[in-house]
């Protein structure tokens, strides 16, 4: 069992996250948290560059958005929203999710037939640590454990184009945020991000690994992985 370093009171070398790779929707054992349930279709996740609802009739035929809320009877809400990857209409622009929070730690859900990777990072403030991962979305879920509560933290996940240029999907389910001030527990919408305030984001090929990047070095600079698997 990998023992993790608690999140010290002021950033350190020792700031780190894990990622934990939920398999068969196997959510993390996080009993006697306060929690909230954040779905798809929550005002407080940003998709970029457009998202639409594709669920009626009429929606269907003219939603073409990068991002399409579909129905899937299996899922928390009983929608998913989903990409097959960037479009025309969406100016050919990698689709993205941003989504502020606050916790200990939160789980997010894909679906039994999400099969696309994705980048995830996190992103900590004030204290600018992140953590960043390639993610198969085919493995169910991914949860990050060991967040700062008292600090706003930035989920960024960004779809990746399959090497040999085939169609991937990617959905997102629902969002579990663990470890939650009862007094916050409302999110308010995320604003959209301006390039000036993002971390910079890597598309690597796919890989089990987990760059921990710390204040005052290069964002593309390596400086220590961790990955458990359920």
């Amino acid at each position: 069992m990998t023992t993790h370093t608690p999140w010290p009171p002021f950033p350190g070398p020792s700031l780190r996250f894990a990622f934990l790779l939920c398999l068969n929707h196997l959510l993390c054992v996080l009993a006697h948290h306060d929690q909230i349930v954040i779905e798809n279709t929550d005002p407080s996740i940003s998709y970029l560059p457009s998202v639409c609802n594709s669920t009626g009739t009429l929606a269907s035929s003219t939603c073409t958005a990068p991002w399409q809320v579909v129905s899937f009877t299996a899922a928390t809400s009983g929608t998913v929203t989903s990409t097959f990857g960037p479009t025309s209409v969406g100016g050919n622009l990698i689709p993205q999710l941003f989504l502020v929070l606050r916790g200990t730690s939160f789980v997010l859900t894909t679906s039994s037939v999400s099969n696309a990777t994705a980048n995830v990072t996190v992103l900590a403030s004030p204290s600018n640590v992140f953590v960043s991962t390639t993610f198969d979305s085919s493995a169910g879920s991914i949860s990050t454990v060991g967040l700062p509560s008292d600090q706003d933290v930035t989920l960024a996940l960004t779809y990746i184009q399959s090497p040999n240029g085939e169609p991937t999907r990617l959905d997102i389910d629902s969002i579990v945020v663990f470890g939650v001030d009862p007094r916050q527990t409302s999110l308010t919408p995320t604003p959209l991000p301006s390039s000036s305030s993002l971390p910079s984001f890597i598309v690597p090929a796919p890989s089990t690994t987990t760059s921990t990047v710390r204040p005052h070095s290069s964002l593309a600079q390596s400086k220590g992985t961790i990955m458990e698997t359920l």
